[in-house]
């Protein structure tokens, strides 16, 4: 029933007023057009993520959501008979899942929401049950992140679910016997209608471009600006592979670079798909030892309080003290338990390391695994707060941020959601900015072409001249001088330009057409 892909999505407090469609009366559903006629007892229910679900009592009248809280935990001090399912509710587009298998299955009458809400996937839920949809099939109060119910499920069939089904909410309560005393509660209903299932969705990978196998680069001065590429990077080169949470696109070791946001101060741009306020909202789970009851462990939790010991305050002496040291790092995974025999949940960020050029501190985190479209941006962001408390600790400024994401994937319910965002608000247009590795200067010496390596410093003492566009251009890739793609297109444009104004006799002069 419900979403089992972990994702950072929040969300804002609804204002808007009830879904103009939804009356006194309950809907019958007997009547909407399905795909198939459904049988109630030759129906293998749950229909959708059921190897996520934990099955109970399929005639049961009520369904129990965890949101984030560890389900297990919750269902085995539950008595089986009284619900039909168990299950976590982690991102927006879950909630078609919810409402798939309720709607598969009509006698649940009863929904509870309880545990942490970590990403407001439960607040969105109960704006479904309270507000309904929009014309676009958003739900109301959460148009803006993208909560949209899945639109082959018809009108009719969502507002029977929300008349004959009844929310109870009980976050951020966690404990087996507050949920077990609100289900022994419960009056028995019959069935609101007949079983029924819609078509399903189906989101376009779109075609994957022949690339690198591996190793892959963006960069932007800000999160915002490179959460675009690091899409754009994704969603045109990642593989189609599948994962325990559904297909996703995906590319291996995808290095993402943030080179001048400020952490005080957060370009906010508007295709970011959470709020400032649920941004703060996110922060302590990197940057607070605190482990809210009901989750394995916290970023926070592994990086102040592992086993003990707060590996931030040792990396804070370290660079205070000793910052030439290449081990100024924090790991928080543990071989131990942390193993894939051993759980379900270990931690994607898997080590933080800190060093130290000239007055600046950099910091590098590495990613086993990393949802690029709902986590990305705010553990980004959350982590570059952690690096400028490390850099004030030690006196230092802010060097780069660096990321890099072994497995940098983007799941199947947010592909056409991340098109839509590369499409509307990738750049159209290069934008200048200075190679950190330098500049050229190009001249005309002895029927040869010419050129030098420059930095600010001025001359490098690096000069590579040639005969022909092929021997220079060879020579400068060899040379691996430059960084920027733009940066070797100019050179390739003034190179031939050059060699123009050679063969006819012209004076050559750098930058004019």
């Amino acid at each position: 029933m419900f979403s089992s892909s972990a994702s950072s999505d929040e969300t804002k407090n609804s204002t808007e007023t009830k879904n103009s469609t939804k009356d006194n009366a309950s809907h019958d559903v007997s009547n909407v057009v399905v795909s198939n006629d459904v049988n109630w007892n030759d129906l293998d229910w749950p229909v959708y993520q059921k190897n996520q679900l934990i099955v109970g009592n399929k005639q049961a009248n009520a369904s129990v959501c965890t949101l984030w809280t560890n389900r297990e935990r919750v269902a085995r001090e539950l008595d089986a008979s009284k619900y039909a399912v168990v299950g976590n509710l982690y991102s927006f587009y879950g909630i078609n899942y919810v409402l798939r298998n309720i709607l598969a299955n009509p006698y649940i009458r009863y929904f509870i929401l309880c545990g942490l809400d970590n990403s407001k996937s439960g607040e969105a839920l109960k704006n479904f049950f309270e507000f309904g949809v929009n014309e676009n099939n958003f739900i109301k109060g959460f148009e803006q992140l993208g909560a949209r119910v899945d639109e082959e499920i018809p009108l009719k069939a969502l507002n029977a679910v929300r008349e004959n089904v009844e929310l109870i909410d009980l976050r951020p309560v966690g404990e087996a016997g507050k949920i077990s005393e609100a289900l022994d509660g419960l009056p028995r209903k019959p069935p609101f209608g007949k079983p029924l299932l819609f078509p399903e969705s189906v989101p376009q990978a779109g075609e994957t471009l022949p690339s690198e196998e591996t190793g892959f680069r963006v960069e932007g001065k800000t999160v915002a600006e490179a959460w675009l590429k690091v899409l754009k990077t994704v969603m045109d080169f990642g593989v189609v592979n599948e994962s325990k949470y559904g297909r996703q696109k995906e590319v291996f070791n995808l290095m993402a670079v943030v080179t001048r946001e400020n952490p005080d101060d957060v370009f906010f741009a508007p295709w970011l798909n959470f709020s400032r306020k649920e941004l703060e909202e996110y922060y302590p789970q990197i940057l607070s030892p605190e482990k809210p009851e009901g989750l394995s462990y916290t970023y926070g939790q592994r990086l102040r309080d592992f086993k003990g010991f707060n590996q931030i305050e040792c990396m804070k002496k370290l660079l205070r003290e000793k910052r030439d040291l290449r081990n100024v790092l924090a790991v928080l995974y543990d071989p131990v338990s942390d193993n894939a025999f051993a759980t379900k949940q270990a931690p994607c960020i898997t080590q933080v390391i800190a060093g130290v050029h000239g007055d600046k501190l950099f910091l590098t985190a590495h990613f086993r695994s990393n949802d690029m479209f709902n986590a990305w941006p705010r553990n980004a962001l959350a982590l570059r707060k952690l690096q400028k408390e490390l850099a004030d600790s030690a006196g230092l400024n802010l060097g780069v941020l660096t990321t890099i994401s072994h497995s940098a994937h983007v799941y199947e319910n947010s592909w056409n959601a991340a098109r839509k965002i590369v499409e509307k608000h990738y750049p159209k247009r290069v934008e200048f900015s200075e190679d950190p590795r330098g500049n050229f200067l190009i001249s005309i010496e002895n029927d040869k072409v010419v050129v030098e390596h420059v930095t600010l410093a001025g001359k490098t003492g690096k000069k590579i001249e040639g005969k022909s566009v092929k021997e220079v251009l060879d020579k400068l890739v060899l040379e691996n001088l430059a960084s920027r793609p733009e940066h070797w297109v100019y050179l390739g444009k003034e190179i031939q330009n050059a060699f123009d104004c050679l063969k006819q006799g012209k004076h050559y002069t750098q930058d004019v057409a």
